[in-house]
């Protein structure tokens, strides 16, 4: 029975922690999309219920032919964009250092 609470706590645990790094990589690729590509990539949900048209791959379609980026592949490049800039910054930092 302690296996089995174990178990269940641990799940709960890891499942809560990628749920948040899922969310935390999708308000940072909602930030950052519209910086970089103004309103020609929209983020999902786009605004004022438009159509949208869905893909397998994440990148759907609205009815006029604008991309936006579903909510999983939002999160993975959210999460790659953190990466990225982490990796970055800690090499600058021991660049300078040495």
């Amino acid at each position: 029975m302690l296996e089995f609470i174990l178990k269940f706590m641990l799940e709960v645990v890891v499942m809560g922690i990628l749920g948040l790094i899922g969310r935390i990589g999708y308000r940072i690729t909602g930030a950052v999309v519209p910086l970089l590509w103004g309103n020609r990539i929209l983020v999902a949900p786009p605004p004022n219920n438009l159509m949208v048209m869905r893909r397998w791959h994440g990148v759907h379609r609205l009815t006029d032919g604008t991309p936006v980026i579903g909510q999983r592949l939002a999160a993975g490049l959210g999460l790659l964009l953190t990466t990225i800039v982490m990796l970055t910054s800690i090499i600058a930092v021991k660049l300078l250092r040495s």
